[in-house]
């Protein structure tokens, strides 16, 4: 298969193949003699590397089944890398210079692979909210959560069907501008690369799944990653028997062989078995266990606890790839939106914010309370002393945020609710 037209190429590669075909067939007629065998085996493994690779991958099997050749033998003489091989001797990988798996975010968080992670946590447990954040992130290449290395920028799609064009905007209009404070800038490039898109036609029904423009979109975007959120609205189908999960997983393949990240709920507590509060987060998730045993990397978002208010957050994480990242300890900004990282020192010996109080006194007691229950109340809930409260309460009163009625017993009031911190 030499220099030639196509017309005298495809006749040498059938005339190869029908060859190939008479020694499967005939090979019975060498056994008595070694040297026979090799000649043939080398005249064959000479024209399988002029074949082109599609032809390849048809052909090479054959020659495997027929036992011709060994497995081992086809990846020595074609020099297969390690790498692409399916069966693989341990001294070999002990001995080869194969090299780690690439990831788009370090820390095991998303390889370079098709596949998918999931995203858990119980309703309005602010999902949606990091999973803008990371998406964000993913399009700029800047570091996820300070120290999840994005290795490059990356095309993002993402899905939606809880949140509305409007709703999305202003969240994350938000979190650019509390990135900016923290001296991350994310260019109009950038979020050229970040589309969302409405999936109210979507159902991933396991025998006729109805995907709307989705194909279109997916080929007009060429994404890297695409986000699904949440995906009990998407589906139709039992989430608790493994073969739907498995089928589900491969309709996503088809979609798009990129990186899945799917949003999902956690069981509600209720649900879960008397003496298994304790279980594992990764395994709180709704739907059958395969779920989670079949992902590449878990993020399960929790309350931080009972003494904290609920912009206070723990992630957990579960990667395969790598050593599982200790959990971290966050804090949402409730005027940017953005998951920010606490040091566990900083959160064990208590830390409280302006905004912290202003909205204790909103929600906890509908914007009017005496110093005592707001003090209290907020020195127990973020484990700090009083007069921390207080000084706090000093400076929002100086601010014009808060204001306190005449006398000893006067309670302390919002006086402007128009500064954004609502």
């Amino acid at each position: 298969m030499q220099k030639m037209n196509k017309k005298e190429q495809d006749k040498a590669i059938s005339e190869f193949l029908k060859s190939i075909d008479f020694e499967i067939e005939n090979w019975n007629i060498y056994k008595d003699s070694p040297d026979l065998q090799k000649r043939e085996k080398d005249r064959i493994i000479t024209g399988i590397l002029q074949l082109p690779e599609s032809i390849q991958t048809v052909t090479i099997p054959k020659l495997i089944q027929s036992k011709i050749f060994t497995e081992r033998e086809i990846n020595e003489a074609l020099k297969i890398p390690i790498e692409k091989r399916d069966l693989v001797n341990v001294k070999e990988l002990l001995e080869s210079k194969i090299k780690p798996d690439k990831m788009l975010v370090g820390g095991g968080l998303i390889p370079e692979i098709t596949g998918f992670a999931l995203i858990g946590g119980l309703a309005k447990e602010g999902k949606t909210l990091l999973s803008l954040q990371l998406g964000l992130s993913l399009v700029s290449g800047n570091n996820f959560l300070e120290d999840f290395k994005v290795n490059r920028k990356c095309r993002i799609l993402y899905i939606y069907r809880e949140n509305t064009k409007s709703g999305l905007n202003e969240i994350i209009k938000k979190q650019i501008s509390g990135l900016k404070k923290l001296g991350i800038d994310i260019s109009l490039t950038d979020l050229n690369n970040f589309y969302i898109y409405y999936g109210k036609d979507i159902t991933l029904d396991l025998k006729y799944p109805r995907l709307g423009d989705l194909k279109k979109a997916v080929k007009i975007v060429r994404p890297d990653i695409i986000f699904l959120d949440p995906i009990g609205q998407f589906i139709g189908f039992d989430i608790n028997k493994a073969e739907n999960i498995k089928r589900f997983t491969d309709i996503l393949k088809e979609i798009c062989g990129c990186f899945w990240i799917l949003i999902h709920h956690y069981t509600k507590p209720r649900f879960l078995a008397k003496g298994e509060n304790d279980i594992p987060p990764i395994y709180k998730l709704l739907g059958s266990s395969y779920l989670a045993n079949a992902c590449e990397t878990f993020l399960g978002l929790e309350p931080e606890g009972e003494r904290y208010s609920k912009d206070y957050k723990k992630i957990y994480f579960t990667v395969r790839r790598e050593r599982e990242p200790i959990p971290l300890h966050l804090r949402r900004n409730p005027n940017s939106l953005i998951y920010e990282v606490v040091d566990s020192i900083s959160l064990i010996t208590g830390k409280i914010t302006k905004e912290d109080i202003i909205r204790t006194l909103k929600v906890s007691f509908n914007g009017r309370a005496s110093y005592k229950d707001l003090a209290g109340l907020c020195s127990d809930q973020f484990g700090v002393k009083e007069e921390r409260v207080a000084k706090l309460m000093r400076e929002l009163k100086d601010k014009g945020v808060i204001a306190k009625e005449e006398g000893k017993r006067g309670y302390w009031y919002n006086k402007d609710s128009s500064l954004g911190l609502f």
